[in-house]
């Protein structure tokens, strides 16, 4: 389903381009909005601190998540956005490391929370893992498919290191978790037969 979606979001904004470029000339795909040039780093990080904010919450009410937990889904977008921002800025030639560590804490966030409050930890981990959705690589890197780009080795390497660093941040979350569970676990067994 996921695929369908991407190709058809794909084929659109390639037939708007082939639509508009007939009358302007050829469309340039940008990466930065040109207000980044003169904004400070720092509001740009706050607007997308708060769009992520509204992002998950938008995810949260897709998904159908009850209200007493929507705000605690959405609040998950929100810390795993700023997460994201500080390795980005700590380690910015390492994007496999800092999409790895903002998954893992994305993982992390929701099994707390999934202790805690007694519910399935999906129920959190969907609506956090919203900043971390490559959304514009994927459109970057079917367009330049769809037009025999072969300029689009960057977009693919980055798509690609991006995928496998959120799937790794979340399986070594997830063994974590359950080992430290089994041992608890085990160690109330050894308790209670005592």
């Amino acid at each position: 389903k996921v695929f369908l979606e991407v190709c058809s979001i794909v084929a659109g904004v390639a037939a708007v381009y082939a639509l508009v470029g007939n009358a302007i000339g050829n469309p340039l795909i940008q990466t930065v909005p040109s207000y980044a040039a003169n904004t400070p780093v720092f509001v740009i990080n706050l607007e997308l601190v708060i769009l992520t904010l509204l992002a998950s919450a938008g995810f949260s009410v897709v998904f159908n998540i009850q209200l007493k937990d929507l705000a605690f889904a959405a609040l998950g977008g929100m810390i795993v956005r700023i997460v994201y921002i500080l390795f980005q800025m700590a380690l910015p030639d390492y994007r496999f490391v800092y999409i790895a560590l903002a998954a893992f804490f994305a993982a992390l966030y929701s099994e707390i929370l999934a202790i805690t409050r007694k519910e399935p930890s999906t129920l959190y981990l969907y609506p956090s893992i919203v900043p971390l959705i490559p959304g514009d690589l994927f459109v970057y890197v079917g367009l330049g498919f769809m037009w025999t780009d072969f300029a689009i080795a960057d977009n693919a390497r980055n798509l690609a290191l991006t995928l496998l660093g959120v799937s790794l941040g979340f399986v070594l979350c997830s063994t974590i978790v359950h080992y430290v569970r089994k041992f608890n676990f085990m160690r109330k067994l050894t308790d209670d037969s005592k």
